[in-house]
């Protein structure tokens, strides 16, 4: 069954693995990075979700407020989970925001990924879930929660940014 799952794996999601990966082993040491750059995770596990979400219509507003709802709490574990983690410094005369290394990128990614990865194929070998609003429901709220944490991550660090960013102008106006 393993591979007729591995087999049955849309080429893109094998291509989004290796970017989640390289992204997250990129993580590990410290980096200069765009602000702009930062959306990139979140925004692809946005579009992903909301894709497996509405692509099934059945109980769709329900699924649809399960996402939401995992949205806001995974978004508030992604923001504490970061919240100790090493300040961000960053690079005046490139406008690049330097990361610090860490190992909660790389982890993240390849849960998020293995958790959508499960559920995608669950969803394919049992049709039968796809009327399923209880399934439907933690498929929904999952997907949700695994986004938010991206989100959230992405809030502390902008939150972080704007700190960092007018302490150092407010010093140079004095």
């Amino acid at each position: 069954m393993i591979i007729e799952i591995l087999k049955g794996t849309p080429f893109w999601v094998w291509l989004v693995l290796v970017f989640l990966l390289k992204r997250g082993i990129a993580s590990l040491q410290d980096r200069e990075v765009r602000l702009d750059r930062m959306f990139v995770l979140p925004l692809i596990f946005l579009v992903w979700g909301f894709h497996s979400i509405v692509s099934n219509p059945n109980h769709l507003e329900t699924s649809i407020l399960m996402m939401l709802f995992g949205l806001l709490i995974g978004c508030s574990v992604g923001w504490r989970l970061w919240k100790n983690q090493e300040p961000l410094r960053y690079n005046i005369e490139k406008t690049m925001i330097i990361s610090p290394g860490s190992y909660l990128p790389l982890f993240l990614s390849s849960s998020a990924f293995l958790i959508k990865y499960i559920l995608g194929a669950t969803f394919a070998f049992h049709s039968e879930f796809n009327n399923s609003l209880d399934y439907l429901m933690i498929y929904a709220f999952l997907t949700g929660f695994v986004d938010g944490l991206f989100w959230g991550r992405l809030f502390h660090l902008l939150q972080s940014f704007k700190k960092l960013t007018s302490h150092r102008f407010s010093s140079y106006d004095s």
